[in-house]
């Protein structure tokens, strides 16, 4: 670019990652025009050989890159959004430009998406939207996305074309259970950015369009004879017409004083519009194909090839490229050389030796004909989409065809490249989990015999997310709230003999209650563990959400306890320890400190998290009655918060079909076990304790894994703390206005579980927008 545009400056990356501009010449150049006064920036695109070819865009493309950009994915002055994009690329400018246009916060890290630190990073930023091009969300196929996003997360953007179906089916499905927005846009180098935006975050989006024009601009289908197409359902090329469209393009230094083209930008694809006014892509216009996201022009490979000296027709489709040249040809040498040069598996270039190719009766190459030729001798490999079950010499056959059926062959010896070593690196890492070092010289067999060993038996493949999280927690609320309408004992809630079937059922279901609330706690830690935080500010925030709410409503409770005369230990007793209900909190409060304790050095190793639960085992049976000290709480949750947190970090336990299928009988044999003992004639054992603590472990792998998503129990999801603080009061304000009327048992547990939800929500409501008081009173 430097030989063919001599440009005064040059600015480059220096070592620091700052850019480093370098005075190149300060003279005019002599005998060439001075460049056109709208020119502001020259992004290469491609060329042939050792020429580069550039788009020139103006100032004026460049702010209308960045208002589309902005307007398509709804930028606002309090976004901080991760870009994954290119800056020598026109989305990746258009990305920038709209976050200086809406006074927001863009965050750059050269780090692979792959990379956990790079999600840690983003976790401690606050990041509140990731932006990618195809090549990114390809990679952002291998990250556990639902668990690596940071809380913050609320818009996830493809900001570089359309997004094939299958792909955007899978990433919608997670914004729509996280709640994220998720703008995919269609848009081109030469349009300074995005030209029209499909909003995949809504349910009823058609994903194999590409949505609606963006403001600014508008498009248009035109027919072979270069007449517009009206109406809907007609195929045409499609054309943008905008602002942004570029000033045009440029191979020398002569190019740069031009003045801007007509601002109408034919595409090259074929597209239908829709009643919806939306448009849909059915394929490409003339001799360019897209294969595996890199649009390949075939006019240029052909150019390439005669340079080699090797007379050759090429055509293709989205699957492959159709080289034909004669009998004497080296197949094998030109695979090599377009893989290479092309970034393509050599799966993906097909050749056939034939003295002649077919023509029309013009005398031109029949090139529909050529490719049906093709696709009846060669049909395409099919790509593996690779996960734990995917052959690994199926994966090195898509890339290197037929030579890969040795088993004694590897990476190198296929002659791999460096364009391919990131495409078979992220396929291998689907199907083995971790690289092994030096993969690339390890044979197939050597590969295939590693896959085996580490290969878990599962379920089913994991989802993104189990988006079962919030119904789970909401059920787990539901259940400590059944228990205390019934009441702890005779004396409370209903006030029924504790031989009530009512006590019996809710007693028999405790195994479930507490070790599901505290592993939701543990799994839910795992996702964003306190690892970005220093240590005492992850203490601290735990303090504030756990404990100054806590203390509140204790003293609450305290005072109107001590007005109706109630036995009770001191305050402060009863403050540190946590009465009734609030033990939880203040034992949670204490495992929070204990894990950030273990983990201040890095995640806490298996062994040791076994040790621990086996501890809190062994200490809290004998312990178990002193509910009043707050030691054997916090060991009775303990193993239950580390059964959360593995689960998370090691999901082969959760899709192992042992640990599910195990689990499920163990929890419906105690669960019978326990109704039997409760509600029949036959005394409690005095091992029982023993059997819920192992059952407590045993329930909650199956109801992970089988529970449904429950929208109406996951919207209790903002209000599941504030219920739990708040339910024995409003209980109790419900039981008192019910003791007054003549109504049965149903009829009195049923208003007062709706009451002792619903009133701690209207305290929610009304609280959250009272700063000063919200803190003690809801936890936020």
């Amino acid at each position: 670019m430097t030989r063919q545009f001599s440009p005064n400056w040059v600015a480059k990356a220096g070592d620091s990652g700052d850019a480093i501009a370098r005075l190149v010449r300060a003279e005019p150049v002599d005998g060439r025009p001075a460049m056109h006064p709208m020119l502001a920036v020259l992004l290469p695109i491609g060329g042939r050989g050792s020429e580069v070819q550039a788009i020139r865009l103006s100032r004026h493309n460049l702010t209308a890159g960045a208002e589309a950009m902005r307007v398509g994915c709804d930028i606002a002055p309090d976004d901080r959004t991760l870009s994954l994009l290119p800056l020598d690329r026109a989305h990746g400018l258009a990305m920038l430009g709209s976050h200086l246009l809406a006074g927001a916060t863009l965050v750059l890290d050269p780090r692979d998406p792959t990379d956990p630190a790079l999600w840690a990073s983003a976790r401690k930023l606050g990041v509140t939207g990731v932006a990618g091009d195809a090549e990114s969300f390809d990679r952002l196929v291998e990250v556990d996305l639902a668990a690596q996003a940071p809380a913050s997360l609320r818009r996830l953007i493809h900001a570089d074309g359309h997004l094939p179906p299958e792909r955007a089916a899978r990433y919608a499905t997670l914004a729509r259970s996280r709640g994220w927005r998720f703008p995919v846009l269609y848009g081109r180098n030469e349009a300074s950015g995005p030209m029209a935006c499909l909003p995949l975050h809504h349910p009823d989006t058609d994903l194999e369009t590409i949505g609606c024009p963006l403001p600014g601009g508008h498009l248009t289908l035109r027919d072979d004879a270069g007449q517009s197409v009206q109406g809907t359902d007609l195929v045409g090329e499609l054309l943008y017409h905008g602002p942004g469209v570029l000033m045009g393009h440029a191979t020398r230094r002569e190019d740069l004083a031009l003045p801007p083209q007509e601002p109408v930008l034919p595409t090259g694809d074929l597209a239908r519009r829709l009643p919806s006014g939306s448009y849909r892509l059915v394929g490409h216009l003339g001799r360019t194909v897209r294969i595996v996201g890199r649009m390949i022009d075939l006019a240029g490979v052909e150019d390439r090839l005669a340079r080699a000296g090797i007379s050759a027709v090429v055509t293709g489709n989205d699957d492959q490229i159709f080289i034909l040249v004669g009998p004497d040809a080296e197949g094998a040498s030109i695979v090599s050389l377009l893989s290479e040069e092309l970034g393509l598996p050599p799966a993906r270039i097909a050749i056939l030796c034939l003295s002649n190719a077919p023509r029309l009766a013009t005398g031109e190459v029949d090139h529909q004909r050529l490719r049906l030729d093709f696709q009846e001798r060669r049909p395409p490999a099919p790509m593996p989409h690779p996960d734990r079950h995917t052959p690994i010499r199926d994966i090195f056959v898509y890339m290197f065809g037929d030579a890969a059926q040795n088993d004694s062959a590897s990476f190198r010896s296929l002659g791999g490249h460096s364009f391919l070593h990131a495409t078979m690196a992220k396929a291998l890492e689907e199907r083995l989990g971790q690289l092994p070092d030096g993969w690339e010289a390890t044979s197939i067999a050597a590969l295939a015999r590693r896959a085996e060993d580490a290969a878990v038996p599962a379920l089913a493949s994991p989802p993104l997310i189990l988006s079962n999280l919030d119904t789970l927690r909401g059920i787990a609320c539901l259940l400590v709230v059944a228990f205390h309408v019934v009441g702890l004992n005779s004396d409370t809630g209903m006030k029924l003999p504790m031989d009530s079937p009512w006590h019996g059922v809710v007693d028999s279901i405790r195994f479930i209650r507490m070790p599901l609330f505290t592993a939701m706690a543990g799994y839910l830690y795992a996702l964003k563990p306190y690892l970005d935080l220093p240590r005492p500010t992850f203490i601290r925030r735990k303090s504030r959400g756990l404990l100054i709410p806590a203390f509140f409503v204790g003293a609450v409770m305290w005072a109107i306890r001590a007005k109706m005369h109630i036995d009770q230990p001191s305050l402060l007793l009863a403050l540190l320890v946590g009465s009734l209900h609030l033990w939880y909190l203040n034992a949670l409060f204490v495992v929070f400190v204990v894990i950030a304790l273990a983990e201040r050095r890095g995640p806490m190793p298996l062994t040791l998290a076994a040790a621990m639960a086996v501890l809190g085992v062994g200490l809290v049976l004998p312990a178990r009655t002193a509910e009043w000290l707050v030691i054997p709480n916090v060991l009775y949750l303990l193993p239950y918060f580390l059964l959360g947190m593995y689960l998370k970090r090691l999901p082969e336990l959760l899709y192992n079909p042992l640990t599910v299928r195990a689990g499920a009988v163990i929890s419906l044999a105690m669960l019978g076990l326990e109704l039997y003992w409760r509600t029949g004639t036959a005394p409690v054992p005095s091992f029982e304790p023993f059997l819920t603590l192992i059952a407590g472990f045993a329930v909650v792998p199956p109801l992970l894994y089988y529970v449904p998503k429950v929208p109406l129990l996951a919207a209790l999801k903002p209000y599941s703390m504030t219920i739990y603080l708040w339910h024995p009061l409003a209980n109790g304000a419900v039981r008192a206005i019910l003791q007054r009327l003549d109504i049965g048992l149903g009829a009195t547990f049923v208003l007062c579980m709706i009451g002792a939800v619903l009133l701690p929500i209207l305290l929610h409501k009304v609280v959250q927008k009272m700063p000063l008081i919200s803190l003690p009173v809801i936890g936020r």
